[in-house]
């Protein structure tokens, strides 16, 4: 009879080891707000691939499918972070038009510029910058470090397009000198230094950012007047029309437009997710 109780208590903490284990790492002591978007999601939800039920019932069942789970921490993670209901629903509905296979791929010159992290990945993230963008000159920097040293290290490619915005006074400029820079073996190098003080850019600061970086001064303004770099720009101008580029930074997934929220946090885990998807 000890012998059958003993047994009987083993498989019960079993039970309840195995659903606490189950549940989404960052859905565990949520506030009370954030837990009540969860819940209204959870209940009325269905993920986009992965199971064709709501996202409660599929965590219910005995091996979710591991997209169900990046979902559900997702979502727990958005709601921990503020979000509303209706805001992270939004989000979902982003995030699916960018996993949506097979979607429509554009056609992107990736031989244009030297790209960042391991050339053999499966996932490649192409970003469309303008060097007068302020969000575009966070992101880039963080972007090179995660392809590099971190989550994405020998999971991703990032190659990145200049794309100057019609209105931005000294955007034409900068794409030229960036695009100079480039065709001299200094592409990187020139982005990084130009956006360490974009908000400081003017054209007669465009050779000195070059000196900084290790270019010969007047090497560089000879490239940045030559009609070769300028034909550069136009093309990759007109690249950028061809797949409807109206605004910096736009992002594309192994050939298929993101769609998605631009924080890094996502970008990262969506990035992770077509890898696995692979």
């Amino acid at each position: 009879m000890q012998s059958l109780m003993r047994t009987l208590i083993v498989l019960a903490l079993t039970v309840v080891t195995t659903s606490v284990a189950a549940k989404p790492a960052d859905c565990v002591d949520l506030c009370d707000n954030a837990q009540e978007v969860v819940d209204a999601i959870f209940s009325s939800q269905h993920p986009y691939d992965g199971c064709d039920r709501t996202y409660a019932r599929c965590l219910e069942q005995d091996q979710p499918h591991p997209l169900v789970i990046r979902l559900a921490n997702y979502i727990c993670r958005r709601a921990a972070g503020g979000k509303t209901e209706e805001e992270v629903t939004r989000s979902l509905e982003r995030r699916a038009l960018t996993m949506m296979r097979p979607g429509t791929t554009h056609e992107i010159d990736l031989e244009a510029n030297p790209p960042k992290g391991n050339p053999d990945a499966k996932v490649t993230l192409v970003a469309y910058l303008c060097a007068t963008c302020p969000f575009c000159s966070r992101i880039l920097p963080q972007l090179i470090e995660e392809v590099t040293e971190g989550r994405l290290k020998d999971k991703a490619v990032l190659h990145v397009r200049v794309f100057p915005l019609r209105g931005h006074p000294v955007s034409n400029e900068a794409a030229l000198a960036i695009t100079a820079a480039g065709r001299l073996g200094k592409y990187w190098e020139y982005f990084l230094r130009l956006y360490e003080d974009y908000d400081r850019l003017r054209e007669d600061r465009l050779a000195g950012w070059a000196e900084e970086v290790g270019l010969d001064r007047a090497r560089f303004e000879e490239e940045y007047e030559s009609g070769e770099t300028r034909q550069a720009l136009v093309e990759a101008r007109k690249e950028g029309r061809r797949n409807d580029i109206t605004a910096t930074p736009t992002f594309f997934l192994n050939g298929r437009r993101y769609q998605a929220d631009m924080d890094l946090e996502t970008i990262v885990d969506i990035v992770k997710e077509e890898m696995e998807a692979l």
